[in-house]
């Protein structure tokens, strides 16, 4: 979360503490797309040919959109049988710059986390079996199962 999510949640929430949020270093982000492309039969070390192609075969996923109101990450994740394991990962940018956050607060938080119009993540954890793409406009959710 940057510093400018970081100030717009302690607006939000006074009193609360933001979620916690590790920033995996270049060297672990690169280890982790390299499993996460091995995973999902991704050849190629261009990361943004990579996210495309696994866009390209993701799944529409049914349901509110993640700006409206009524949008619940936690029913996403029922509604493609996924339970995420307790860390997930928030890939922001081509895997230059990915997080790591309990799920229960990217659940929680997930407002305060992703914007619509600014951003485009992908969302999976360690088990490599799901990516649940959200990008800024356009189809709300597209959801990759692995092979």
């Amino acid at each position: 979360m940057d510093g400018n999510k970081l100030a717009n949640f302690m607006r939000s929430h006074p009193g609360m503490a933001p979620p916690a949020m590790h920033r995996l270093s270049v060297a672990e982000a690169s280890e982790l797309f390299r499993k996460l492309a091995r995973r999902f039969d991704v050849a190629g070390d261009d990361r943004l040919l990579a996210l495309r192609a696994l866009l390209e075969g993701a799944t529409p996923v049914d349901g509110p959109e993640p700006e409206d109101d009524e949008f619940d990450l936690s029913a996403v994740f029922d509604s493609i049988s996924v339970a995420p394991d307790a860390s997930v990962f928030v890939n922001w940018d081509q895997f230059e710059s990915v997080d790591r956050m309990r799920s229960g607060d990217l659940v929680r938080f997930f407002t305060d986390v992703w914007y619509p119009g600014a951003d485009d993540i992908e969302l999976f954890d360690q088990t490599f079996n799901w990516i649940l793409f959200v990008p800024h406009s356009g189809p709300a959710l597209l959801s990759f199962p692995a092979h």
